[in-house]
């Protein structure tokens, strides 16, 4: 069971990481987005599209059993009635009203925020965010299954010492996961909030496997003495 969780582990965060640089690309592209020098946006791809529009009207959605979302309708001249959703109240969606008028912003098809009175909030549509729950879960779930992954290796190596209770390895190796997983989302937020290098929480996660391979060896030769 240890092999193949490992491997649905590993294989998932594979899946994620993988997305990293089209995420990370996809925040860069609208972060550095110039104003669209038309009104059509068709012309420039990645340009961003600013146009008034008034607010139509103003609801609350809950999301889950504590969260609660803003959602407004907003009328333009330039396109049909449409809403845009917030998941928070500051600094403008708890105080929009009916006859508002504020700045939308499109991009790619999406607006990604709206202006008023020199306040601008990112809709839900906004990427953002996104990159770090993906390098958390991808590393998180890398680091689980080369543990779940070494665990089953040692298991099947060691089938009589596991069947006999002697398993103080796979509790070493656990305490291990336990303290090196702060350590990994430690370097997670460090590479989300300044823009480091995708390596380092993978070194870390190196440096840890190290000291994991150290911790277990007078362990594994205290029973082999036995």
């Amino acid at each position: 069971m240890c092999l193949l969780g490992g491997l649905v582990c590993l294989s998932l965060a594979a899946v994620v990481l993988l997305l990293v640089p089209d995420i990370r690309a996809r925040e860069h592209a609208h972060r550095t987005a110039r104003p669209c020098p038309t009104s059509l946006p068709a012309e420039a791809v990645d340009c961003a599209l600013e146009f008034p529009a008034t607010v139509a009207d103003v609801r609350t959605v809950t999301v889950g059993r504590a969260s609660l979302d803003y959602e407004a309708r907003l009328i333009s001249e330039r396109s049909e009635p449409f809403r845009v959703r917030f998941d928070a109240d500051r600094p403008i969606a708890a105080g929009l009203r009916p006859g508002d008028q504020v700045t939308a912003r499109l991009w790619r098809g999406d607006v990604t925020s709206v202006s008023r009175l020199d306040a601008t909030q990112a809709t839900t549509r906004a990427p953002g965010g996104a990159i770090g729950w993906a390098l958390a879960s991808g590393w998180l779930l890398a680091a689980v299954a080369v543990h779940a992954l070494w665990c089953g290796t040692w298991i099947l190596r060691h089938t009589e010492s596991y069947r006999a209770g002697r398993t103080s390895p796979l509790t070493i190796a656990a305490a291990v996961l336990a303290g090196m997983l702060p350590i990994v989302l430690l370097a997670v937020t460090v590479t989300y909030l300044f823009h480091g290098p995708p390596w380092l929480p993978p070194l870390l996660g190196v440096c840890c496997l190290a000291a994991i391979r150290k911790w277990l060896r007078p362990s594994d030769a205290r029973h082999a003495a036995r």
